[in-house]
């Protein structure tokens, strides 16, 4: 983050601590998050209608709590940063965001055309996509994190959007 957002020095001194709490709220949302992504991957076989509401509330109530928490912290680097320093933060974390749903949402088990499918068990596995095609000149922000494991209906060892920060520009 710290390399995207290419602050000084005096810029720097303000983020992180703003920074540092914004990702400790949002690990607290993720672990409920987990939580939920692993309720579902154990009752993916036999899931209700009840079950499924909760399920899917529990997702939008995430969601929105996620959404809600941008919203503060935008408000809080803007005060101390400035409103470009700010929608900045707003536009990286929000790239970083929608590529770890993206990946966590291919890891778990769902329909496919519309017919409900068995989940994988123990010992299938499921190949995750290893290639994107991206435009030559695009600029791709890569933040590593640790998959959902579906195959073992559960989530991977360890889950949070900021497991390594591992971030850079690539161009193709």
């Amino acid at each position: 983050m710290g390399a995207l957002m290419g602050m000084d020095v005096d810029q720097s001194a303000k983020f992180w601590p703003i920074y540092s709490e914004y990702d400790a709220e949002l690990t607290k949302l993720n672990n409920l998050r987990a939580g939920n992504i692993q309720d579902y991957a154990r009752n993916y076989n036999q899931m209700t209608d009840a079950k499924a509401d909760e399920l899917a509330q529990n997702a939008l109530n995430y969601r929105r709590q996620r959404s809600e928490l941008l919203a503060n912290y935008y408000g809080r680097f803007k005060d101390s940063l400035g409103a470009v320093e700010a929608m900045r933060f707003l536009q990286i974390e929000g790239q970083l965001l929608a590529i770890i749903d993206l990946q966590i949402a291919s890891a778990l088990p769902g329909p496919l055309e519309g017919q409900r499918q068995a989940a994988p068990t123990v010992g299938q596995t499921q190949a995750a996509p290893t290639r994107v095609t991206v435009a030559a000149g695009t600029r791709v922000l890569i933040r590593m994190i640790n998959s959902v494991d579906s195959s073992k209906q559960q989530v991977g060892y360890r889950f949070t959007p900021i497991l390594r920060q591992i971030c850079r520009w690539v161009t193709w």
